[in-house]
């Protein structure tokens, strides 16, 4: 260490050269704390040029994520159109679907459609059954015409009876 000299210096007390090494040491431990400063700046500078890099990469994510989120809401526009033309032809088929309903009330089911058909058919059963047993009795009790003469086709006679007898 350098000491100064005190010896021609005025209004020395004799503790000039105590107040010199304090001096000295604060000036080491001033150095040291520098240095230890540097280093940390030294450091920070480090991590805001990383820093400096990762916001340039945020600004290119940012970028990006834009572009998609552009994409996304045209995509999700489209869409929207989409769900806007099936609601209405869901609204569309609805009504539709409600006038068939009310068609269906007044419909026949197939159950009272099988019911029906199935009367019907006894019905006409009965009805032929009617007609064969009508036209039997009618040729058991009812003789059928003699036959006509080929003359009697060709001209009628004037005295003859317009019905002939029927025979028994």
């Amino acid at each position: 260490m350098n000491s100064i000299d005190t010896k021609n210096l005025r209004d020395d007390d004799g503790r000039m050269n105590e107040r010199v090494a304090n001096l000295e040491r604060i000036g080491e431990e001033t150095s040291m704390r520098l240095g230890s400063l540097e280093r940390k700046v030294d450091g920070l500078a480090r991590d805001l040029a990383a820093l400096a890099e990762t916001v340039g990469k945020l600004r290119i994510d940012v970028a990006v994520l834009t572009q998609i989120v552009t994409a996304q809401g045209q995509q999700i526009s489209a869409l929207t159109q989409s769900v806007q033309a099936l609601t209405e032809r869901v609204s569309n088929i609805e009504a539709r679907l409600a006038i068939v309903e009310t068609a269906m009330a007044t419909m026949v089911t197939k159950e009272y459609l099988e019911k029906a058909l199935h009367g019907m058919t006894w019905r006409i059963i009965g009805a032929i059954t009617l007609l064969t047993g009508a036209v039997w009795f009618a040729s058991r009790y009812n003789p059928p015409y003699p036959p006509l003469a080929p003359a009697a086709l060709t001209a009628p006679a004037a005295s003859a009876p317009l019905n002939p007898p029927r025979m028994p």
